[in-house]
């Protein structure tokens, strides 16, 4: 119970998926059972003629009896086939139902005979607990309003089978009664199937909850695979990009390769600091940071060795080395001409 109190989160997506493989899935053989009752409905219904028409063959010889073996033994193989394919409809039912609730996982282990699945004490434990209470009071429901469906229908039908006339007239209203017996069954057994498995369900749910420890451990084994280091890296690029597309704008001046290489640099002018690189980037991105800073009128300086220089040894957000000092102020020194001619000028504009 202690451990159960400490399980305050819910079930990540990745241990459902471990679970899963396992073949750990709230089950609920009502739910599989119901629908597969409905597949066997609808069969019936759909079969209901050739099989009354047999049903009646097989009355009527045991009526009008001839000692001919053989008719009789024709009427119940074509009895057989149509009974067989019922069932095998409900059969290729209950496959599909269980394929779509615990998906294809074909596993030697789930095939193999674990002492678990048979020990009496966990078994008993299933079946007079909480679990078996639950199932006790869907199967008791289900009995009961079966139970009394089944006398409302007979009683409907009493006054018919009373005036009806011939065996054939008795065979179908029995036939009718029991089509609308097995569709009523069948919808309530989809009903007590619906809230078993959302009992089942929330029950599977609340005993695979995460302590604080287990949502530790799964993030930090996620944060090692490689597809979340790329996913990071990826954002982290995307992030930084955008800011840099941004920080280009307040920048003192751009050198350019021309083509592949562009570098922003801000330089605030206080004592002891040098020009800061703020942004920087190869072919396509160097295109854009050179569209950016034409727009926001930041002068573009084009200074093939020093933009290779920068690019190399500096990252975003580092200043300039004292080696670059030199060629920086002249590309700072053409800035600063750029932007006085432009304010000299009636027009405007940079270079």
């Amino acid at each position: 119970m202690a451990d159960q109190d400490q399980k305050k989160h819910a079930a990540s997506a990745q241990k459902l998926d471990r679970l899963r493989k396992d073949g750990k899935v709230p089950e609920s053989p009502d739910l599989i059972a119901s629908i597969s009752l409905i597949i066997l409905a609808l069969g019936f219904f759909g079969a209901s003629g050739s099989l009354g028409q047999s049903i009646l063959r097989v009355f009527g010889v045991f009526l009008a009896y001839t000692g001919a073996p053989l008719e009789i033994g024709g009427v119940m193989t074509a009895t057989f086939w149509v009974m067989s394919l019922l069932f095998l409809v409900a059969v290729v039912g209950v496959l599909l139902v269980g394929f779509l609730l615990k998906g294809w996982n074909p596993r030697s282990e789930n095939l193999s005979l674990k002492w678990d699945r048979i020990n009496p004490l966990k078994n008993a434990t299933q079946k007079y607990g909480t679990k078996g209470l639950i199932t006790f009071a869907v199967s008791f429901g289900k009995m009961f309003a079966v139970s009394c469906l089944g006398a409302v229908i007979t009683l409907l039908f009493i006054d018919d089978l009373q005036i009806s006339r011939g065996l054939e007239g008795h065979i179908w209203l029995a036939a009718q009664g029991l089509k609308r017996l097995i569709l009523i069954c069948a919808l309530i057994f989809v009903l007590f199937g619906g809230i078993d498995f959302l009992i089942k369900r929330n029950a599977f749910l609340t005993e695979n909850k995460m302590t604080d420890q287990e949502v530790k451990d799964e993030h930090k084994d996620n944060e090692g695979t490689p597809e979340v280091k790329q996913k990071r890296r990826q954002r982290a690029y995307e992030i930084s990009s955008s800011r840099m597309m941004q920080d280009v704008a307040e920048a003192d001046v751009l050198i350019v390769n021309p083509v592949h290489i562009a570098v922003a640099l801000k330089w605030t002018r206080e004592k002891g600091t040098a020009p800061m690189c703020i942004a920087k980037g190869q072919d396509l991105v160097a295109q854009n940071l050179k569209a950016i800073a034409i727009e926001n009128a930041v002068p573009v300086h084009q200074d093939i060795p020093t933009a290779r220089a920068i690019h190399s040894v500096c990252d975003v957000g580092e200043e300039i080395p004292p080696d670059l000092y030199a060629a920086v102020a002249i590309a700072i020194r053409f800035a600063d001409g750029v932007r006085e001619q432009a304010r000299k000028s009636p027009f405007g504009g940079t270079s």
